[in-house]
């Protein structure tokens, strides 16, 4: 059975959905992350469904493994909605849909090494868990801060998945639920290995010392602290791991900054002489030239690469594009758009509409930059087109 990697639909967030032989009457099956709101309903549940159609004696679908890379709400939202489904069924007394065998997912708290809620805490929210079904247990006290706003939604929504998890007793990070961080030993799913390369211990205590004796609550007000959070949180919650099936691999980044990446890919001993050479790159962070550099590329060298994102929050960024282009050389590569580059363009000028710096498309615009490329022979573009990458 071939390996193949398709990249859902999924507007500003990412969702991958891997499948590969493994010997038996089924594939293994790989979820990373599930999009923001709207993408469970319109890309992944559609897909499952077909998954379903094809094996119609497996009840539940069986996923054999589940990863949130990353608590944002562009990351989360369609995985909670995938449990909720499940909880939902056990409540009508009908099988399940779906069956999780592991969920691999770094929290707040987890990444803090407190208890729970005390992040939520200290950027002003009071710890009243709240159930399954009703509002988040976060909310500001006082008129809230935009970033400290964003950040406990974001908050609410990974307590929401871990109280489903642990509802619905869906192993969390095996074997002993603990952080997922650069110094596991690798894990086989199936008849591939994925081997967790960040965040990287020594940069999780370095944060832990920074939040507990700098900016706790005896320091740093709220909103500095949900600022902090939001700035530190994406680089060391962010699950950064490689799949590799019998030496096919896939770079998964979540919405780690390039520099993180690159020093968890050189400690785990996989660059050599200044090189990673992958099959498979998701993009960082939607393709955000605010964690990308042209050495990002110039170090990993793929064949294929995957961004996902629809213009909102300005990605992919058109500095992005000229960083991969520049990077990669004259290497023959293929770069895959979830949406198509024009539908990005609209969605970016819209999000421009209110900012301070307004859409300008000499500057913004990533349509020229795709048209150029499909005009040459060096870079292969597939435009807002279904993904599909086999092996």
């Amino acid at each position: 059975m071939v390996f193949r990697i398709e990249a859902l639909p999924a507007k500003y967030g990412d969702c991958l959905f891997l499948t590969f032989g493994n010997g038996g009457d089924r594939p293994t099956r790989i979820l990373v992350d599930g999009g923001p709101p709207g993408v469970f309903n319109a890309s992944l549940k559609i897909r499952l469904r077909k998954e379903q159609q094809a094996f119609p004696d497996e009840v539940p679908l069986k996923l054999d493994a589940v990863m949130v890379s990353h608590i944002d709400q562009d990351h989360i939202h369609g995985i909670i909605q995938l449990l909720d489904a499940m909880r939902d069924a056990d409540e009508q007394n009908v099988p399940r849909p779906y069956k999780p065998i592991w969920l691999l997912h770094n929290g707040f708290d987890a990444i803090l090494g407190d208890g729970e809620g005390t992040a939520a805490r200290d950027v002003g929210g009071p710890a009243s868990l709240a159930s399954f079904g009703g509002p988040g247990p976060f909310a500001l006290a006082t008129e809230p801060d935009p970033v400290a706003a964003a950040v406990l939604q974001s908050y609410n929504e990974a307590l929401k998945l871990g109280s489903l998890a642990s509802f619905l007793q869906v192993t969390r990070n095996p074997p002993d639920q603990s952080l997922l961080t650069g110094d596991r030993a690798p894990m086989s799913i199936g008849d591939a290995t994925l081997r967790i390369l960040g965040p990287l211990d020594e940069q999780i205590e370095e944060f832990r010392i920074e939040w507990h004796e700098k900016l706790g609550p005896a320091g740093a007000g709220p909103a500095a602290l949900a600022q902090y959070l939001d700035d530190s949180i994406p680089n060391l919650a962010s699950i950064v791991a490689l799949l590799d099936r019998d030496g096919t691999t896939v770079l998964l980044t979540g919405d780690a900054r390039g520099d993180v990446i690159i020093k968890a890919c050189d400690k785990a001993g996989l660059i050599k002489n200044g090189k990673l050479k992958v099959d498979v790159l998701k993009v960082p962070h939607h393709g955000s030239d605010r964690d990308l550099e042209t050495s990002f590329f110039e170090i990993i060298e793929a064949k294929h690469y995957i961004i996902s994102a629809n213009g909102h929050f300005g990605n992919p960024d058109r500095a992005s594009l000229e960083m991969l282009e520049q990077g990669t050389g004259n290497r023959k590569i293929n770069v895959y758009l979830t949406v198509a580059a024009q539908d990005c363009d609209i969605q970016h000028e819209a999000w421009r509409s209110n900012k301070t710096i307004k859409y300008d498309p000499a500057i913004h615009a990533i349509t020229p930059i795709i048209q150029r490329w499909q005009r040459g022979n060096r870079i292969t573009v597939s435009n807002g087109v279904p993904i599909q990458i086999d092996f």
